[in-house]
């Protein structure tokens, strides 16, 4: 099996594999076919490493009419279908979109730079989810059309005839691409298409859906015009991923059917992402019960000595509590888990390993530290840190090292201090983007160092005769660590 993501590369001379290779550069495993049926073929062999499928070749008829791209969709929806021509026409643009064929289309000589950047992304399976808001509209009603132009007279004709020839779903109307964001913005229509034109004043067609692409990349969109510019045409397929492109004047009859495949399109997307994303969370769950047992046994035996406290089951507890951003695929890939547990164990333990070596282990008939030094440490008196007990100190690191990783200063905490106990806790939750039990795609040095933190944190206030209190959240955590001066008497 190669370890580069594989393109499918359907071309018509062999001159064009060796232009093409290095153009993709080594990164990538081109697999040059001078058929169809050798690309069908290729492309049952090469489906789940498949990054993208390029057609190059010098009839535009042959293009449009190739089976490659009819059959991609089905068997490798994440692959990313390119087009790359001399001279590509309105008109073929047009039937590719129609048929959804195509991602993208570039006129020759193409960018290797701009190829190679399309394809990588291609590559990481990028596959963006509609977002909660259009899930539950495409379930609980009918869905909106909203209709981008200034030409009020055409556009209010125009909703008339699609109110009585299509009472299953809603139309409205904007004059400009500011009022269609300001109605996206207020988030009050189940909007899951927006048809633009692209003259308009102020932002044009192909900008608008640019913009909207990024902020709601669920929402489907359609550009119109009444000029016959390939270069808008092509910018829009490429910059706004484009449903489709229709010509002005409207057509009612292709319009409806435009909107209605439209629709269909965005409902089955949301469904296929539901079900997705079951799968994913079906597949991450088993992945993180492993998990969890494999950072269980590797940590136990460091940290079995604590007992009575069980710290690291209280560590595990916290993290299942704290949620993070859902799987993806290459989250849950069943090869990347194994990969990822190692990494993640051995990090954690040789981190652990390294900081408690040189640490008491018992805390019986040891002096408890006046909680007026702990406090007159985390101000930063250099003398009183430098004559802390252990304990103290390592209690005072992991403090830092937590507030830093979750972007935060001294401020966050509270130190409330009475005769005979000292309370630390936090103001407000402390952000927590990912952790040890979180979708993983890699281990990072910062991912050590907070986890590990965090553990230490948990060692220092127990050596220190204290209590931790803990609890999760959305992407955030807080605490409260209580001493007690009487805890060492």
């Amino acid at each position: 099996m190669s370890p580069h993501p594989r393109v499918i590369y359907r071309c018509d001379q062999a001159e064009q594999v060796t232009a093409m290779t290095q153009c993709l550069g080594p990164e990538f495993s081109l697999q040059a076919c001078f058929s169809d049926a050798d690309a069908i073929a290729a492309l049952a062999v090469h489906t789940e490493q498949l990054a993208a499928i390029i057609i190059d070749l010098a009839d535009l008829d042959q293009v449009t009419n190739s089976l490659v791209f009819a059959q991609a969709p089905a068997q490798a929806p994440h692959a990313i279908r390119i087009v790359l021509h001399n001279a590509p026409s309105l008109e073929a643009l047009q039937v590719l979109l129609k048929s959804r064929a195509i991602d993208r289309c570039f006129s020759k000589p193409a960018d290797c730079s701009l190829l190679r950047s399309e394809v990588f992304a291609a590559s990481l399976k990028l596959n963006l989810l509609p977002n909660a808001r259009e899930n539950a509209s495409a379930a609980s009603g009918p869905l909106g059309v909203l209709l981008v132009d200034d030409e009020v007279t055409a556009t209010k004709y125009l909703r008339k005839q699609l109110a009585l020839q299509c009472p299953d779903f809603n139309v409205y109307c904007v004059e400009s691409a500011v009022a269609a964001l300001e109605l996206l913005e207020q988030d009050t229509c189940p909007i899951a298409l927006v048809i633009s034109d692209q003259r308009m004043p102020g932002m044009q067609g192909k900008e608008l859906l640019k913009t909207l692409r990024h902020r709601y990349p669920g929402i489907l969109r359609v550009l119109t015009s009444a000029y016959h510019d390939v270069e808008v045409a092509l910018g829009a397929v490429n910059e706004s991923e484009i449903f489709q492109y229709l010509n002005k004047p409207w057509q009612t009859e292709e319009l409806i059917q435009c909107i209605r495949e439209a629709l269909a399109e965005y409902r089955q997307r949301c469904a296929a992402s539901s079900d997705l994303q079951t799968q994913l969370l079906q597949r991450h769950h088993t992945a993180l019960q492993q998990r969890r047992s494999r950072i269980d046994a590797a940590l136990r035996p460091l940290l079995d000595e604590f007992r009575p406290a069980d710290i690291v089951t209280d560590y595990l507890n916290l993290l299942q509590s704290i949620d993070t951003l859902p799987p993806s695929p290459s989250s849950t890939s069943a090869e990347r888990e194994d990969r990822l547990d190692q990494e993640l164990c051995e990090g954690l333990t040789q981190a652990l390993g390294k900081a408690l070596h040189s640490l008491p282990r018992k805390i019986a008939d040891r002096p408890i530290e006046p909680w007026s030094t702990l406090r007159q440490a985390w101000r930063q008196q250099a003398e009183a840190f430098e004559t802390a007990m252990p304990e103290v100190k390592l209690l005072l690191r992991a403090l830092n090292a937590l507030l830093e990783a979750a972007g935060e200063t001294a401020a966050v905490l509270q130190f409330e201090q009475g005769d005979h106990e000292l309370k630390i806790t936090t103001l407000r939750p402390l952000t927590l983007l990912s952790h040890a039990l979180a979708p993983l795609t890699r281990i990072t040095p910062q991912l050590i160092r907070q986890q590990s933190a965090l553990l230490l944190l948990l060692i220092a206030t127990h050596l220190l005769g204290g209590i931790y209190e803990l609890n999760g959240g959305p992407q955030c955590l807080w605490f409260s660590l209580r001493f007690s001066d009487e805890a060492g008497h």
